[in-house]
C-alpha cells in the first residue's frame, strides 16, 4: 500500500481514478481525474446505444421546374433553378467516349 491507502500502480481502487507521476524531482504521485465505467456494458446495452449512428437518406424534393430531384432550399443541379428564377447557369454534360 502506498501513502494514499489503497492506490497503487496508477490505479486507486476506492476513489476510482488513475494516477499519473508528478514530473521527475517532486516525487509525490498526482491524482487526475479520469472518468471510469463502474461496470462493463453488455453487447445488447452497446447495440441499443449504437443503434442511432446510422446514415439517414437526404430529403430529396423534386425541382418544380424540371422535375428533378435536389435538397430542399438549394438550386437545382439539374436546371439551375431556384424559386422560379434561373441562378445557376448549367453546362452541358460532354461524354468523353474511348477512342
Amino acid at each position: 500500500m502506498t501513502a494514499a491507502g489503497m492506490c497503487s500502480r496508477g490505479f486507486c481502487r476506492a476513489r476510482g481514478t488513475k494516477t499519473t507521476e508528478a514530473p521527475a524531482g517532486d516525487g509525490r504521485a498526482k491524482e487526475a481525474v479520469v472518468a471510469l465505467p463502474k461496470r462493463r456494458h453488455s453487447r445488447s446495452r452497446q447495440g441499443k446505444r449504437r443503434a442511432n449512428w446510422r446514415l439517414k437518406a437526404p430529403n430529396l424534393v423534386p425541382c418544380p421546374d424540371c422535375r428533378g430531384l435536389k435538397l430542399p432550399h438549394r438550386a437545382c443541379p439539374a436546371c439551375g433553378n431556384y424559386a422560379g428564377e434561373s441562378v445557376v447557369e448549367i453546362k452541358p454534360h460532354v461524354h468523353r467516349g474511348r477512342s
